[in-house]
């Protein structure tokens, strides 16, 4: 056997450093020239820690890379820019290992304007402050290279990053509780050397790494060929767990829902993958073996292509033709648009060829591969459809993954905090209830404005769905005739959001409106839509692991009035009856000059909603009531901070200005109750209200009696409150952070053991009293009932949201989430 190994090894090593060298050179030769020099500055960069070079901060700055040596092209560089005087200062150690270049550089999903995401490879014994240090750094250089026209991404690496583990939380750069199974599989499988040390892991076979990878590794390294300090090692990735699989299938995931189009292929590998097990074969340990046993370069050791086969291969022999479908659209679309601007002609005569012969084996129709190359001319129509079949794949991918935790018991798959969020952004960002808007990822909305927007409500008489119906052409297209609207809202102000927030309507577009609209007319609309657009913004803040982990509140929201019914074109008003109360109760007869009233609100897990109330004074209260009751959980720092986040506009032909004034003034004087414990009397149209702070349960609104009986006071309820009913056997604070559309467990302690107040989606409540047991292996077997809900429903009807846990204080006036992480199973 020492025979046989001594005698592969060298020429394993020659295989490994041709692959390492024809990598590099296609990736330089889709690069623009920024991007080359960039490419061979970097290690100069880092390798030095001296003023003369961008980057340097202080001393204490790691530097210094094993095996750098200044080339003719870093001397010119230098030459150039440093006086004869100058000096580097030469790095007292070498603290890094190398730098890689990973992800589709050296693909042929690279483009001319891909990322460049370089690895800076480091020790473990490096002290954490000093490896914020290095973080530093590399962050100023990605940010000059930006600066620069260049995409570069760097990230340090600690050495036994994969081989320790990782513990981080969930976010779009972490695998959160996974532990990096993909991304060490994807990095072994598509990074190559810029300098510093080699990767022992491609000296070894798949079979010597499954046989004892240790072993291997000593080996390599004791031979008299290899100087152990030209190498440096990143784990096994063979005979990895369930639960590695589960990991980083839910990162993949939880990247996806961002970027769907970009990680479609991604998510659909690590199915297979999963579906595959035990028996799985990794694609860099598929690479890996072929290198080491052949000679050259061809389509077979292609990252990206690989990684399309394996998934192609797994689709076919499934069935599954709607994604497979998919995932041809998706693979096409990667190399196609690195097509644009690529000057080296052997690279693009060997890509178009390459889908050339794709297309031949697809036998895919022309006219859709057409639409699907003029992504500039995409329309909302293929849009949505390509987002349902993303929509689709996701969610396939989703069960798959919940199938496969089950499959294999693996406990904290359906526990662990990070399933718990990734289900609340999955619920975010698909699941439908009334007034939800639908938002589309920016990946696919860059070029779906529309030139034409026809706002149309069909009369009560029509056998046209009621509300309002938008299509994309001019009322006078004859084309409208025989075209389907592109969305139907119960409110023009859904619709017109609806359109504002996925790009399809701009300033530029023209609007019409027809049919029975009433007082609406374009102008009303344009100026509505502007109005709306200013609240993007909101929709555009990141959302935080903990915003999910909290209940829904709002953050940022539009009061729309008098835009579809606006009473003061009905009547005269006069001043003197201004004079007598204000424009919500006016003139002797008491009238609220505000009609029909729309709430628009983003709120806390990025959901954009629409709700219309009634008009009139009905609708104010039940608009006031449910402004109060979605702020008890916002976390705004006091009423003015609250009062700033709530803009109102109003569309009234007259007295606009007052009415907006007059609402504002009674919300401020409502909200500035909260916590004082005082109560405000206030009148809207014939009827007169009580505000009352109730400290626990924040402010109550009842309206009062005309008998003056207390106890003939009516309860102002919203479409977001607890019954009272409900509300009377939990405690405050449970009320406040009840949320609609979610199921929620409140764990209260007891002496011994704790009372859990259930409140389902309608905000209903069912109570527990004295549980004893583990609230972590409570926690598991309601997520576990929930999974296999899901498992057994249908696509069309499955839910995501997994529901929440909170734990409150012994006073029961404090609350936060549970957590799994770091719990003691007997708790």
């Amino acid at each position: 056997m020492t025979d046989v190994f001594d005698k592969e090894l060298p020429l394993r090593l020659k295989r490994y450093l041709d692959l390492n060298r024809e990598r590099l050179v296609r990736a330089k030769s889709v690069m623009t020239v920024k991007a080359q020099k960039f490419l061979s500055l970097i290690p100069l960069f880092l390798n030095y820690n001296d003023p003369h070079l961008p980057g340097f901060k202080h001393n204490d700055v790691p530097c210094g890379i094993d095996g750098f040596v200044l080339d003719d092209f870093h001397k010119d560089w230098l030459k150039a820019r440093l006086s004869p005087e100058d000096k580097l200062t030469a790095p007292k150690r070498n603290e890094i290992l190398g730098l890689y270049a990973m992800g589709s550089t050296s693909s042929i999903g690279q483009g001319v304007h891909s990322d460049l995401d370089i690895w800076v490879c480091v020790g473990h014994d490096i002290s954490a402050q000093r490896l914020s240090f290095l973080n530093e750094k590399c962050r100023f250089l990605s940010a000059f290279a930006h600066g620069c026209g260049v995409d570069l991404n760097l990230f340090v690496t600690l050495d036994n990053r994969f081989t320790q583990g990782s513990s981080d939380s969930l976010d779009s750069d972490n695998c959160g509780s996974a532990q990096n199974l993909f991304l060490l599989d994807e990095f072994y499988r598509t990074s190559f050397r810029i300098c510093g040390r080699y990767i022992i892991w491609f000296l070894i076979t798949t079979k010597e790494e499954a046989d004892d990878y240790t072993f291997y590794v000593d080996k390599v390294l004791n031979h008299p060929s290899i100087k152990k300090e030209e190498w440096f090692d990143f784990g096994t990735i063979v005979n990895s767990s369930p639960g590695e699989y589960f990991g980083s299938g839910l990162w993949l995931l939880y990247k996806g829902i961002d970027s769907p189009f970009k990680a479609a292929i991604k998510i659909l590998l690590m199915e297979a993958y999963s579906n595959d097990y035990p028996q799985t074969d990794l694609l860099s340990s598929k690479l890996k073996d072929y290198v080491l046993n052949h000679d050259g370069y061809g389509i077979e050791l292609d990252a990206y292509y690989l990684m399309y086969e394996k998934v192609s291969d797994y689709l076919k022999s499934i069935g599954d033709v709607k994604r497979l479908k998919l995932l041809r659209v998706c693979f096409f679309l990667k190399i196609y648009s690195g097509l644009d601007g690529l000057s080296d002609g052997t690279a693009l005569s060997y890509r178009r060829n390459l889908l050339d012969k794709l297309l031949s084996d697809w036998q895919m129709d022309k006219d859709f591969i057409e639409q699907i190359i003029n992504r500039d001319a995409w329309k909302f129509s293929f849009v949505s459809r390509f987002y349902q079949s993303l929509y689709y794949s996701l969610l396939e991918s989703y069960r798959a993954l919940l199938r496969f935790s089950v499959r294999h018991g693996i406990e904290y798959a359906i526990t662990s905090d990070d399933a718990g969020i990734l289900s609340r952004k999955l619920y975010a960002a698909f699941d439908r209830y009334p007034g939800k808007i639908l938002l589309f990822n920016s990946d696919l909305t860059l070029s779906i404005k529309e030139r034409y927007l026809t706002f149309i409500r069909p009369n009560k008489n029509s056998l046209c769905k009621k509300g309002w119906h938008l299509y994309s052409s001019a009322p006078d297209d004859i084309g409208i005739l025989a075209s389907s609207p592109i969305i139907v809202g119960s409110s023009l102000v859904e619709v017109v959001a609806w359109a504002c927030f996925n790009g399809i309507l701009t300033r530029l577009t023209a609007i019409y409106t027809a049919g029975h609209v009433g007082i609406v007319s374009s102008s009303r609309v344009k100026q509505l839509a502007s109005d709306i657009t200013a609240l993007k913004s909101s929709l555009l803040s990141p959302i935080s692991d903990l915003d999910l982990q909290r209940p829904r509140s709002f953050k940022e929201c539009l009061v729309v009035l008098n835009f579809e019914d606006d009473p003061t074109l009905m009547r005269d008003i006069e001043s003197a009856d201004l004079d007598y109360g204000s424009s919500l109760c006016c003139g002797r007869e008491r009238l609220c000059l505000v009609g029909s009233i729309d709430l628009l609100m983003i709120n806390s897990w990025g959901e954009a909603c629409a709700i219309s109330f009634p008009s009139g004074e009905d609708g104010v209260i039940q608009l006031i009531s449910s402004l109060v009751r979605v702020s008890r959980n916002a976390e705004f720092a006091d009423a003015g901070k609250l009062l700033s986040s709530i803009k109102i506009s109003s569309y009234a032909s007259s007295r606009g200005d007052l009415i907006r004034y007059d609402l504002q003034s009674l919300l401020r004087q409502v909200f500035l109750k909260m916590g004082t414990g005082e109560e405000l009397s206030f009148k809207i149209g014939r009827n007169t209200f009580l505000a009352r702070d109730d400290k626990d349960r924040g402010i109550i609104i009842n309206r009062l009696s005309y008998l003056g009986s207390e106890s003939e006071n009516i309860s102002v309820l919203s479409p977001y409150s607890m019954r009272p009913e409900f509300a009377l056997q939990v405690p405050g604070i449970v009320e406040c952070y009840a949320t609609l559309g979610v199921m929620q467990y409140f764990f209260a302690p007891l002496v011994e053991g704790w009372e859990i107040f259930i409140v389902n989606e309608r905000n209903e409540v069912e109570i527990y009293n004295h549980y004893v047991g583990s609230r972590a292996t409570l926690v598991n077997a309601i997520n576990r009932f929930y999974t296999r809900q899901s498992e057994g429903s249908s696509t069309s009807s499955v839910h995501f949201n997994l529901p929440q846990y909170f734990v409150l204080s012994p006073d029961l006036k404090a609350i936060h989430p549970f957590t799994i992480k770091g719990q003691p199973d007997p708790d």
